[in-house]
């Protein structure tokens, strides 16, 4: 079943609210949706850049890439499931991660990192503010009009801005920062 636009959305929003979270926003250029069906539906323009070798970045990177699936509650999103494995893959030098869904992923210590990076996620929207902010970068993104190819766009100033004004990154980053530093 295809996820709706605001399911589309709202994924694109969490992925870009991590992303800012983790300092990362000088990567993101822009959020925007073409719609449930369409090729591709929605997507974070760039694609997330990052060194897999270091825990830290690897923890960074899983974060920003579970936030999307966190943000709709829906595991549909098979491609961030397939960057996640690759991103785990390459940060552990193997040459493939097993999905047993739901039972979790072989090696063992691929599971554990890419758990550990998931429940961390869902803390972070559990957080005062944050699914709010999530919520309200994606209306803004479905509010806008589509442009000639049939995107709606959401500038990274807009969500920056918006981010900057909803939410405490450096008391949510002191409550992650032992986790992140990869501790």
């Amino acid at each position: 079943m295809a996820a709706s636009d605001k399911d589309l959305a709202l994924h694109e929003a969490g992925h870009a609210a991590v992303l800012w979270l983790v300092g990362w926003e000088h990567q993101l250029k822009l959020i925007r949706l073409k719609g449930s069906g369409q090729k591709p539906p929605a997507e974070m323009v760039p694609a997330i850049q990052a060194d897999m070798t270091s825990l830290s970045d690897l923890r960074k990177y899983l974060l920003v890439m579970w936030a999307g699936t966190a943000a709709t509650g829906k595991n549909d999103f098979d491609k961030d499931l397939q960057d996640i494995c690759h991103a785990v893959r390459r940060h552990l030098g193997i040459s493939k991660v097993r999905t047993l869904f739901p039972l979790g992923f072989e090696p063992p210590e691929a599971s554990a990192l890419i758990f550990e990076a998931e429940k961390t996620s869902l803390r972070i929207l559990g957080l005062n503010g944050f699914r709010s902010l999530i919520e309200e970068i994606a209306d803004q993104l479905l509010a806008m009009p589509k442009d000639s190819s049939g995107y709606r766009t959401l500038p990274a100033a807009d969500i920056i801005q918006l981010c900057t004004a909803k939410v405490d990154r450096e008391a949510i980053l002191a409550d992650l920062a032992s986790w992140l530093d990869g501790k």
